[in-house]
C-alpha cells in the first residue's frame, strides 16, 4: 500500500477527538519529514513511521500539491480551507478595525452627552427674565426671641444632591412650646400606587418629575430620628396641595391641616385631579371646602398686604402667594430677629428665581395654575430679597437654600441659640 509509505514520509497522524451521537470526528494533520523523503524514494520504510513496516513498492517519484485535508470530507467540523483563510484574514484585520470602532463609539457617546447637556439647558437652566415688581412699601415686623423655638429640616427625597441645582422634598418642622407645626410633608411612601391608574402620558410625567423625590424612608420614621413624636404634632400646613407636598399626610396619624378656601376648592376640582397634580386620596385628609382652616387678615407683613399669625406671637406668620395654585402660601419662621426663614413652596424653583428674577424652568412651566400671577409673585420675592437680604428665602425644592440655613444638613435643627 504505497499510500501509507507516503503517509510515513509526510508524518500522517490520525486522532479521534470526539465521539457523540454515534458519530466519530477525526482530526487529521500532517508533517513533512524531510529525512524520510529519501527513504520513500528508495522504497524503504521511513524512520519516523511507527505504525507500519517497510513496503517494497515502487518509489514515489514526487509528492506535489498535497493539500492539508487530502480530500477528506468532514461533516462534523465547519473548518474548511476557505473559511480558515477568511478567519486568518479577519484575525489580521481586527486590530486595524478596533481603533476605528472605538472612535465611532466615542463619537456617539460625545454626541449623546452634548444632546443631553443641551436638553438640560433648554428644559431647566434657561429661564425667562421677568419684569420687576411694582413698588411696594415694606412693613417691618416686630420680632422677639422666644425661648424654645427651633426649626428642623426633614428631607424625605432628593436628586442630584451633589450639584448646586440638586432638588429636595420633605418638611420643615417648627418646634414651639405651644405645639409643633409641620410645613409640607413631601411625597407619600405609596407614591407608585397612587399614580398607577393615570393615563400613560400623565403617569410618565409624574414618575419622572415628582417620582424622583419619592421618600427614602416614611416621614414618621424620619421625624422620630430627630426626636419628634408624629402623634403629638399640633398642625400641618401645606404651601399648596400638589401631591409632592401633601403625600406625607398618608403616612402620618390624623392631624389638622391648615388650608385656605381657595386651595380646598382647587384640590376638589376633578379636572385638577385628572391631571395628576392632586391625588384624590390626599384630599380625604384635608378639611372640607365649607370649613377652611386658614384665613388671612388685612394686616400687612413685610411686603404683603395680608397675613395670619399662627401662634399670635410673631414666631410663625403666613402670607398668600397665589399663582402656582390659587391658595399657595408662604410661611415666615422667625427664630430671632437675626435668624429668619421664609418658606415659599413652589413659588420659585430655586434660589435663581428670586435672586435673578426669572420664571420657572420650561419643564415645570405648566405646573403653574395661573402663569402671569405666578410671575408677579416671583417679582415680589425678588423685591423682598433686595430689601431684606438677611432673610433666608427657601424654595420647597431648592436644596442649596436648605443647606445654607441648616448647616447640619438634613435631619438637623437650628434655633435662636444653637444648631444641631
Amino acid at each position: 500500500v504505497g499510500a501509507f509509505a507516503v503517509a510515513a514520509a509526510i508524518g500522517f497522524e490520525f486522532a479521534v477527538v470526539a465521539i457523540a451521537k454515534q458519530s466519530v470526528v477525526v482530526e487529521v494533520g500532517f508533517e513533512v519529514d524531510a529525512a524520510a523523503v529519501a527513504a520513500v524514494a528508495a522504497g524503504g520504510a521511513a524512520a519516523r513511521n511507527v505504525f507500519f513496516a517497510a513496503e517494497g513498492h515502487a518509489a514515489v517519484a514526487a509528492v506535489a500539491g498535497l493539500h492539508e485535508y487530502l480530500g477528506f470530507i468532514n461533516k462534523h467540523d465547519n473548518k474548511t480551507p476557505e473559511k480558515d483563510n477568511i478567519s486568518e484574514l479577519r484575525r489580521y484585520e481586527l486590530p486595524e478595525r478596533r481603533p476605528r470602532l472605538l472612535k465611532r463609539l466615542a463619537l456617539i457617546l460625545l454626541t449623546l452627552v452634548i444632546v443631553a447637556a443641551a436638553a438640560l439647558y433648554v428644559l431647566y437652566f434657561r429661564r425667562t427674565p421677568l419684569p420687576a415688581a411694582a413698588p411696594h412699601a415694606r412693613v417691618v415686623p416686630a420680632i422677639s426671641t422666644i425661648p424654645g423655638i427651633a426649626a428642623c429640616w426633614v428631607e424625605t427625597g432628593k436628586t442630584f444632591s451633589r450639584f448646586s441645582f440638586g432638588s429636595t422634598a420633605g418638611s420643615v418642622l417648627v418646634r414651639d412650646p405651644a405645639g409643633d407645626l409641620l410645613i409640607d410633608t413631601g411625597n407619600s411612601s405609596h407614591f407608585d400606587d397612587e399614580i398607577r391608574g393615570f393615563p400613560f402620558g400623565t403617569w410618565l410625567k409624574l414618575k419622572s418629575l415628582a417620582g424622583e423625590l419619592k421618600p427614602e424612608s416614611p416621614l414618621p420614621q424620619l421625624l422620630r430620628q430627630i426626636g419628634e413624636d408624629p402623634a403629638k404634632l399640633r398642625w400641618a400646613i401645606l404651601s399648596h396641595v400638589h401631591l409632592d407636598h401633601s403625600g406625607g399626610l398618608m403616612d402620618l396619624p390624623p392631624l389638622p391641616v391648615l388650608l385656605t378656601r381657595e386651595e380646598l376648592q382647587f384640590a376638589n376640582d376633578p379636572s385638577v385631579q385628572a391631571r395628576g397634580y392632586v391625588i384624590a386620596a390626599h384630599v380625604q385628609k384635608f378639611p372640607s371646602v365649607a370649613a377652611p382652616t386658614l384665613q388671612f387678615n388685612p394686616v400687612p407683613y413685610e411686603t404683603f398686604d395680608e397675613s395670619a399669625d399662627l401662634y399670635k406671637d410673631g414666631s410663625v406668620v403666613v402670607v398668600p402667594l397665589r399663582g402656582h395654585t390659587p391658595g399657595s402660601v408662604g410661611i415666615f419662621v422667625n427664630l430671632s430677629p437675626e435668624r429668619r426663614m421664609f418658606y415659599v413652596g413652589d413659588a420659585v424653583d430655586d434660589e435663581r428665581g428670586f435672586e435673578e428674577r426669572v420664571g420657572k424652568s420650561m419643564i415645570l412651566l405648566d405646573s403653574d395654575n395661573a402663569g402671569k400671577v405666578a410671575d408677579q409673585i416671583v417679582g415680589r420675592l425678588n423685591d423682598l430679597h433686595e430689601k431684606v437680604p438677611g432673610l433666608a428665602i427657601i424654595p420647597a425644592h431648592g436644596r442649596s437654600a436648605y443647606k445654607k440655613f441648616f448647616p447640619g444638613g438634613p435631619q438637623s435643627c437650628v434655633s435662636n441659640q444653637y444648631t444641631r
